[in-house]
């Protein structure tokens, strides 16, 4: 059993109170002992933050994980490797938005897509904005109309190596 999975285990035993299937909405209830000694429950409605890919993520035994994993795991009992939403909305956590599917399926979304070709003039700038360290990855593709892979391709030198050697 991985680790993932005994934190989802144990998010399902010892945190979850209610789940919404449909809406992907998750409550967690838990003990809390106030400044006057007294015991009462506190109750979280709708857990969860986003990362800066889009996911909603979850704090489960103590680390933080994604959303849609665990409510596929709770609804389906068993965690595949990878899980797709249908739709690629990465806020869309319905149950019904949900599948398992293969490494080689979930990226065929991405691949139809195309590879962008930078002209020079963008690959310079990308590598400015990358070597001021004031932008994330996801925020630079946005603006290149790029994925954030893309840009991370360039960042570590496996993409133009040449123009990145430049920069840093």
């Amino acid at each position: 059993m991985t680790e993932e999975q005994l934190d989802f285990e144990y998010f399902r035993d010892t945190q979850l109170h209610a789940v919404d299937f449909d809406t992907g909405v998750l409550d967690t209830i838990r003990d809390v002992t106030g400044p006057s000694g007294k015991k009462y429950k506190q109750r979280r409605l709708n857990v969860g933050s986003i990362n800066p890919d889009g996911y909603s993520r979850v704090w489960c035994r103590g680390s933080l994980r994604m959303k849609h994993r665990l409510l596929y795991f709770l609804y389906h009992g068993e965690l595949p490797l990878e899980i797709d939403h249908i739709d690629r909305d990465r806020s869309n956590n319905s149950i019904h938005n949900l599948r398992s599917v293969t490494r080689t399926e979930n990226n065929i979304g991405i691949r139809c897509k195309g590879r962008k070709k930078f002209t020079q003039e963008e690959l310079h700038e990308i590598c400015k904005l990358i070597a001021t360290k004031s932008l994330s990855d996801d925020s630079i593709a946005k603006m290149f109309s790029c994925s954030r892979i893309a840009i991370m391709g360039i960042r570590h030198k496996r993409r133009h190596k040449k123009v990145a050697d430049m920069y840093f």
